[in-house]
């Protein structure tokens, strides 16, 4: 036990740790199934978060570098295995019954950001080294919990994704079941997260469809639902302008639709008064060939300066309709541009107050570029 306490202050006295596991707990049923520590800056100083994870939740807590000493220390004779990654070498601890302690000491796997604020950007909701079945069953995670290279910025994107709902979900009533609709759910990386994350770490009853239009894609989700045991989640083969629920919606949910297919999505949600929209626009062509505007005719004579220009008019109207029919509306980025090209979201939040200035604004906008958009026939 010395040793291991000798190895653990030199680390956290030195600002070496990566990432501390503290894994497979004794009989206490109290305590969490898994503790992962990991340093970060906070407000300029160096601290430590841990996270326990809990079957149907994770918390957090922060700790300076002796407190954090000390944390540890407290929590070692809870747990059987201890995974220590440091900046120099990587620390595999078993200990058993009394005091009892193997070490095994290996070259280091991670690096240790030279920029500790780097640092505090990783905290994610879903944290590498860490299992999640449906990440391992969508290919993104190994077995053993890691997330694969080549799949890294998915998981980014997930992460993202999650802390953008986590913000909209005080919205929610955790009463009562929570009805969402997911439109082009594709192969529902995205979907399935966000239910892990409502019903597994946040304790929601959610209920969730996915539609789609190819038919082999939902055969594979509900497929893979069903071997996750995910209950109240299914999907659908459909149009999204075709599809009707006799439920309450409180969410929908409508990411990379083409075209039109956003606006159908938002149509239907404003039809349904759906608490919570979030929307990832794509591929924004109806505008392209439609504005016109004698004053900016220098700009859109380059092809792609009017496909970005129509992208924004075509967001912002978006944003000025939700307005009117009574949403407060963020439009910000989803992740960053070497994630993914489509990286504008829309998030609505419903509050019953119709903006009468959008109105205004809506009216004079369309009216500067001509254009009647497909959106429209909601007001």
């Amino acid at each position: 036990m010395d040793k291991l306490l000798d190895i653990l202050k030199i680390i956290i006295e030195n600002n070496e740790l990566i990432l501390l596991v503290l894994s497979n707990k004794r009989n206490s049923d109290d305590m969490p199934s898994k503790v992962n520590v990991t340093l970060f800056n906070s407000k300029g100083e160096v601290s430590y978060q841990f996270a326990n994870h809990f079957e149907k939740k994770v918390t957090h807590y922060n700790k300076t570098g002796a407190e954090a000493t000390d944390e540890i220390i407290s929590l070692l004779a809870s747990y059987k295995n201890i995974s220590i990654y440091s900046a120099k070498a990587d620390y595999q601890v078993l200990c058993g019954k009394k005091n009892n302690i193997n070490i095994k000491k290996t070259s280091p796997t991670r690096k240790l950001e030279n920029n500790l604020e780097h640092n505090t950007k990783k905290n994610y909701i879903l944290e590498d080294m860490t299992k999640y079945d449906f990440l391992i069953e969508l290919d993104i995670m190994t077995a053993e919990g890691r997330v694969k290279s080549q799949k890294y910025n998915k998981f980014v994107q997930i992460n993202k994704y999650l802390e953008i709902i986590s913000h909209s979900i005080g919205t929610l009533k955790k009463e009562n079941t929570i009805n969402i609709i997911d439109f082009g759910c594709g192969k529902a990386y995205l979907t399935f997260a966000l239910y892990y994350y409502l019903c597994k770490v946040m304790g929601f009853d959610v209920r969730i469809i996915g539609v789609d239009l190819k038919q082999d894609v939902i055969n594979n989700c509900n497929s893979l639902a069903k071997k996750l045991d995910y209950e109240n989640m299914e999907f659908v083969n459909g149009d999204i302008k075709d599809f009707n629920s006799n439920d309450d919606i409180d969410m929908v949910i409508s990411l990379h639709a083409c075209d039109t297919a956003t606006d159908e999505a938002i149509i239907k949600a404003i039809e349904w008064n759906s608490k919570v929209i979030i929307a990832v626009p794509c591929c924004q062509h109806e505008l392209f060939g439609k504005m016109k505007n004698d004053i900016f005719k220098p700009v859109q004579q380059y092809g792609i300066l009017n496909d970005k220009l129509a992208t924004i008019i075509t967001d912002s109207l978006r944003g000025l309709v939700l307005q009117i029919k009574g949403y407060n509306v963020s439009i910000m980025e989803f992740t960053a541009l070497e994630h993914t090209a489509k990286n504008v979201l829309i998030r609505a939040e419903y509050t019953g107050k119709a903006d009468k200035k959008a109105d205004e604004q809506y009216k004079n906008l369309t009216e500067f570029w001509g254009v009647k958009p497909y959106i429209e026939k909601i007001i």
